[in-house]
């Protein structure tokens, strides 16, 4: 099949009342699943919670604990590492302007305070 008789076919009223239908039966169906779900959860738990306190295996009864934590929210810590770096490239006069306005903002003079920087458009 061609994209113009996909993208004709996508584009009918029978086809999008078809899809529109398919999408509340799909819908439906997941609630159902969900709802069903719902409705075990309380029984998994005690499975669970037996398991864990009266297995013989010790392997079974720290998979059991685990995945209690990890339902209660006290799984493992996802470390993620973000790295915000960026450059900028500005001129000597634009620096002297920066770093003027950003010690002025701190109530300091632009000769004065820590770190205080000669001025950048006259050194070599």
């Amino acid at each position: 099949m061609s994209p113009t008789w996909v993208a004709v076919i996508s584009k009918s009223q029978l086809f999008l009342e078809q899809y529109a239908e398919f999408e509340k039966e799909m819908d439906a169906g997941l609630i159902d699943l969900r709802s069903r779900f719902e409705e075990l959860a309380p029984d998994a738990v005690e499975k669970l919670a037996k398991l864990m306190n009266e297995s013989q295996s010790e392997p079974l009864q720290r998979l059991c604990a685990m995945d209690i934590l990890r339902c209660a929210g006290h799984g493992n810590i996802n470390k993620v590492e973000v790295s915000n770096k960026t450059s900028l490239n500005i001129s000597a006069e634009q620096a002297n302007i920066m770093i003027t306005a950003f010690k002025e903002s701190r109530g300091e003079t632009a000769s004065e305070g820590p770190g205080s920087q000669p001025d950048l458009a006259t050194s070599n």
